[in-house]
């Protein structure tokens, strides 16, 4: 990014993006669909104490505790947690 004063007017000048960009920019997406695909099929998981316990702490206002004890239940970083712990609250579309 770079900033320009062309006949007494700033602009910012944004560069196109490489190759490279575009391909790790594409990657990102997809890792993160194949994360929410993921989490999608933990928090269908039939019978999982956890996900009750979750639930009640998310809706006791303590969302962090909830993201983690999803973190301890499924093995699972507390970055992928806290997306299990969203779809908890706002289920599939």
């Amino acid at each position: 990014m770079a900033i320009v004063k062309d006949r007494g007017r700033w602009y910012e000048v944004l560069p196109c993006p490489s190759q490279e960009m575009i391909a790790g920019a594409r990657k990102s997406k997809a890792d993160l669909q194949r994360q929410e695909d993921q989490a999608r099929k933990i928090v269908a998981l039939p019978n999982a104490k956890w996900r009750t316990e979750a639930l009640a702490l998310i809706k006791s206002g303590h969302r962090v505790d909830a993201i983690r004890h999803v973190s301890s239940a499924t093995g699972e970083e507390l970055a992928f947690a806290r997306v299990v712990a969203e779809l908890l609250v706002t289920p599939a579309n």
